[in-house]
């Protein structure tokens, strides 16, 4: 006999946590490369933990200094493993902007803690292979193995892509459905 109610208490268990804490998004284009990573703590106890571990005074608020700091650990875990690489060079990514949300609740709260950080690369030297295709690699890890990617290619051709799913409109080519590690073919 089925039991509907257990669904319902496992989805409402399950409610809370986040499928893939970490999401990138890789926008390639004649001038250059950027990067997009998108981190959650899910709503509940480890939000909480981490907001009091960073609530330094113990009076249960974030002051500004605090609440930087936890943004910063954030922003750091966001991009801890994530590595790109042009034709087997890997690139330097510089850190445009780092935004949170919900970093300046109180240290008691459960809310979800999110961080988006931007950066971008520049190419490098070279011109790829004999047909002018530069190869990118993205190589990110996480507890579940694997890290979602969506690409798009401005002003760009896709030649190839290890996972995911191509999409063509005009002036741009995407990559839709993709985990790391990656592997793009790409004509600029």
């Amino acid at each position: 006999m089925r039991r509907p109610w257990l669904l319902l208490l496992a989805g409402a268990a399950l409610a809370h946590d986040v499928p893939h804490p970490r999401t990138l998004a890789l926008r390639l284009s004649p001038a250059g490369i950027s990067l997009r990573a998108d981190y959650e703590v899910g709503a509940g106890e480890q939000a909480r933990a981490l907001r009091q571990a960073f609530d330094r005074d113990h009076d249960g608020l974030l002051d500004p200094s605090e609440q930087q700091a936890l943004i910063e650990h954030l922003a750091r875990t966001a991009v801890l493993r994530t590595r790109v690489s042009v034709d087997g060079a890997e690139v330097e990514l510089r850190r445009l902007s780092a935004r949170a949300e919900k970093a300046d609740h109180p240290a008691s709260s459960t809310a979800l803690l999110a961080v988006r950080i931007e950066l971008r690369a520049s190419w490098t030297s070279g011109s790829g292979d004999w047909l002018g295709r530069r190869r990118i690699s993205v190589k990110d890890e996480d507890p579940s193995g694997h890290v979602p990617v969506a690409v798009s290619c401005e002003r760009c051709r896709i030649s190839d892509a290890s996972s995911g799913t191509w999409e063509k409109t005009a002036g741009e080519e995407r990559v839709l459905g993709a985990n790391t590690p990656l592997e793009l073919l790409v004509r600029l």
